[in-house]
């Protein structure tokens, strides 16, 4: 498990124009994203050269957890204890997610297709 965090002194921080905080935001986030994938592609390598074998989950488990995921939904929005918390929660998560989601189908070019051309075996 690898944690990417910058620290940075709050005086210094503050004393920064608004620019220059866009700039080191975007460049922490860029660089903790690349370092991200390039540790967990490497760990994918290495456990599979131990003998650990990676299987991708199919679509009908997925899509049998998001059914068993409706039914918890359904549970504790009704439960008097944490309904009202929880459906404040889940209809902020929906919120989000409901442009999230159809942004990323939409923009992520799908990898598939480079993957099957040169890596499948």
């Amino acid at each position: 498990m690898e944690y990417l965090e910058l620290l940075i002194n709050k005086d210094k921080w503050d004393a920064l124009p608004p620019d220059l905080k866009g700039l080191v935001r975007y460049a922490v986030m860029a660089d903790m994203q690349w370092r991200w994938i390039d540790l967990n592609s490497k760990d994918l390598v290495e456990i599979q050269r131990l003998g650990v074998q990676v299987f991708q989950t199919p679509p009908e488990i997925l899509r049998a957890q998001l059914d068993a995921w409706d039914k918890i939904i359904d549970k504790y929005t009704h439960d008097p204890r944490v309904g009202p918390f929880f459906k404040k929660v889940l209809d902020s998560q929906k919120a989000w997610a409901s442009r999230v989601v159809p942004w990323k189908v939409r923009i992520y070019v799908p990898n598939i297709y480079a993957y099957e051309k040169y890596w499948a075996k």
